[in-house]
């Protein structure tokens, strides 16, 4: 997509427009990001989380181009997905050695610098494999695990990242282990370990976490079924000891931007979605969908799952 334009002081007050700016500024016709950068107002209230967080890391970098950006702000630039909101702030590293100095609008992390560091949307970030790493000691286990996810997973046709090598969980454990004791270091190898590049969703990612968190058998991924008439799919979630395939619902396949079956409209996807479901469940032994309401309902999902036959496994003491 093409972002909004980005209006800086420093190059406006050369043109003798610094007056008009602070005049559009107080007649709502742009909105501040941060000092010293603005955006149209009707351009900025057009975008979604996602892009008004990447737009924020974006107009940051304008100003303080020298920072290498790091963590969610690498993330977003990389389109890895976000279960929640995004920071307020932006993130970038700096050397160990000075460490760095934070503000209310940079959270500076003086763990080192990326020697791999790359640029996106004109903005010098991470490498993909160091991201991971460093996503993946954030606080909360689900979040950090939908991103890795992402991140380890092949890209299809019209993915972003289509074209550059995709990192494994070797490479990803291999550059946080060369970090050092960073803060979240056990969060982080614990949540690569988990992560698996399979899970096409970051709904399919956080139902695993909670599937693992309510302690339930863990399902075989991306299982390919098949019947008289040949390959019907493969599913997202499949329990071989019951039979049971799991699907969640959400927008990568409904939605104007899924992922998959893009050369058809809406209602044909839905229509060959039934009778894909149909097929599925004439050649197993059971079948049950959930989406995104339930995927972040723990108790709910538990539930669910309990009625088609899995129980918690019990720990042997």
């Amino acid at each position: 997509m093409t972002f909004p334009e980005i209006l800086l002081t420093r190059e406006l007050r050369p043109l003798g427009m610094r007056r008009q700016l602070q005049t559009w500024h107080a007649n709502g016709v742009v909105e501040q990001l941060l000092p010293g950068a603005y955006v149209r107002t009707t351009e900025l209230r057009s975008l979604g989380p996602d892009d008004r967080y990447r737009l924020l890391v974006i107009a940051t970098a304008l100003l303080f181009p020298s920072d290498q950006f790091s963590h969610d702000s690498a993330a977003t630039l990389w389109r890895l997905p976000s279960i929640g909101p995004w920071p307020a702030a932006v993130h970038a590293l700096a050397p160990r050695s000075g460490g760095g100095r934070s503000t209310a609008r940079i959270v500076r992390h003086g763990i080192g610098l990326d020697p791999s560091a790359t640029t996106l949307e004109r903005v010098n970030v991470t490498s993909l494999v160091r991201t991971l790493a460093d996503v993946a000691t954030g606080p909360r286990f689900g979040r950090a695990v939908a991103m890795l996810d992402d991140g380890l997973r092949p890209p299809i046709e019209g993915d972003f990242r289509l074209g550059l090598t995709t990192p494994t969980k070797d490479a990803v454990l291999e550059v946080l282990r060369s970090l050092g004791s960073v803060p979240g270091y056990a969060r982080g190898n614990l949540a690569i370990d988990f992560a698996d590049g399979r899970s096409q969703s970051a709904g399919e990612s956080l139902s695993r976490v909670q599937m693992h968190a309510l302690r339930l058998p863990a399902p075989d991924l991306q299982v390919s079924f098949y019947d008289d008439a040949g390959f019907i799919g493969d599913v997202d979630f499949y329990w071989p000891e019951l039979g049971l395939i799991g699907e969640f619902d959400g927008h990568s396949k409904y939605g104007d931007a899924r992922r998959f079956a893009r050369h058809l409209s809406s209602q044909q996807v839905l229509i060959a979605e039934k009778e894909r479901e149909d097929r599925l469940r004439a050649v197993s032994g059971g079948f049950v969908r959930w989406n995104w309401r339930t995927a972040v309902n723990r108790r709910a999902l538990g539930q669910l799952l309990a009625a088609r036959g899995l129980r918690p496994i019990r720990i042997a003491r």
